[in-house]
């Protein structure tokens, strides 16, 4: 499954440089069959970043403030197509390098010795559709994404074995330094023995200082939903502080976030020490190929 993927993307990258190489590729005939074959590198790959095809990979690294078994790094690839001004289609596989040796699959010799290991996760299909609504003709922004996830081997193993989620989401400006943001999904859990249904809705207040810096804070809520109503689980998480900077094909951002109550069937209290024994300190870097 996992060689699929890798080879998936592999095939839309290079079919991409393939395509635009041959669009500079120049054929000049001397005499009988003889001909002379060149391109130029440096303007296929301006030709590459403009086509609607687009690469990208995101790096976000966690380390939980309860001790070291919360510290792990996912990465994400990011392969995509521009429809049109208002729709694209991305391929995402995604890949988790373990620091702690607190998964329980095939390389625990190798997590027990404190070495890294980094497995295949899963891979999305994401569909997105911009502008639904613009705030400069509706007063709020809308967009949305449609995905379809497929889990790797160890997860359909223990029964996950798809996942769909429909995931709009809103955004407010409010003059030019402050905007609003507001995500929310549903998703389908789909196992070999059972189906489950999970709810999301978050909020993130952003300030921009100038087009490189900006700060942000926010709130999520999530919940489960089984279909034998046992597990359900409600989650209330915080971001107080949250900094990022971007230019140009290249951002980085660092932030806190705290798992603040985690109830069943009802709030029923915060975690205790939450502050203490249920955050998490996140980086992330992303940077764009084309």
């Amino acid at each position: 499954m996992r060689h699929f993927f890798k080879g998936l993307v592999l095939a839309v990258v290079t079919t991409t440089v393939l395509a635009t190489v041959a669009t500079n590729t120049k054929i000049t005939s001397s005499s009988g069959n003889a001909s002379t074959t060149y391109f130029n590198f440096s303007d296929s790959w301006k030709k590459l970043q403009k086509s609607p095809f687009s690469l990208a990979y995101l790096n976000e690294g966690v380390i939980g403030t309860y001790g070291a078994k919360g510290l792990y790094t996912n990465h994400y690839f990011y392969a995509g197509y521009k429809i049109d001004k208002y729709h694209s289609f991305k391929i995402v596989p995604a890949f988790k390098t373990d620091y702690t040796g607190d998964n329980n699959n095939e390389s625990k010799t190798q997590r027990g010795n404190g070495d890294a290991h980094t497995e295949y996760q899963y891979t999305t299909f994401r569909l997105y559709r911009n502008s639904i609504l613009k705030e400069s003709k509706h007063g709020i922004g809308l967009s949305g994404q449609i995905r379809h996830y497929e889990y790797n081997d160890n997860n359909r193993e223990k029964g996950q074995l798809t996942k769909q989620r429909i995931y709009p989401y809103f955004s407010k400006s409010f003059g030019n330094k402050l905007s609003l943001s507001v995500p929310f999904f549903t998703e389908f859990v789909h196992g070999s023995t059972k189906r489950e249904r999970n709810d999301y809705v978050g909020a993130t207040l952003t300030y921009s200082a100038n087009d490189s810096w900006a700060f942000s804070t926010g709130a999520e809520y999530y919940t489960t939903n089984n279909e034998d109503s046992t597990s359900d689980k409600e989650y209330y998480t915080i971001t107080p502080a949250e900094v990022s900077w971007a230019r140009g094909r290249f951002s980085a951002s660092a932030s806190a976030t705290f798992d603040v109550a985690a109830s069943k069937d009802r709030f029923d209290g915060f975690n205790n020490k939450w502050w203490k024994n249920n955050g998490s300190f996140v980086t992330s870097l992303y940077y764009s190929f084309f």
